[in-house]
């Protein structure tokens, strides 16, 4: 929603305005947030799980290693792999978008 409403605000704003480029930054740094806030994320989930494997170690059957095999997901010490990685992926999509953004308009204001 952040991020339609900084598209938005480009909408709002006549081409020949400065204030496009500002907004694009405002997109770039709401962008890297998301970045580093995934980044958290999946730092946090890696110690969560390493934690739940060696809990498992002492059990007599391994109920999360079990679930992971079942449903297909990667046992491996990278939980969901692929959806971390297209979560940072469109992170990294939408902070391109705001960045290009915010060049053409400096550029069109420049010409």
């Amino acid at each position: 929603p952040i991020h339609l409403a900084i598209l938005a605000g480009h909408l709002g704003l006549p081409l020949t305005e400065p204030f496009h480029f500002l907004v694009g930054i405002a997109g770039m740094v709401v962008s890297y947030l998301w970045l580093v806030l995934l980044d958290s994320h999946s730092k946090i989930n890696e110690v969560k799980y390493d934690i739940i494997r060696s809990l498992e170690s002492e059990l007599p059957c391994r109920p999360f290693d079990e679930e992971a095999e079942r449903s297909g997901i990667d046992t491996g010490r990278r939980i969901y792999p692929s959806l971390a990685y297209m979560q940072y992926m469109v992170a990294v999509i939408v902070l391109a978008v705001h960045f290009g953004i915010a060049v053409v308009y400096v550029a069109l204001w420049l010409s």
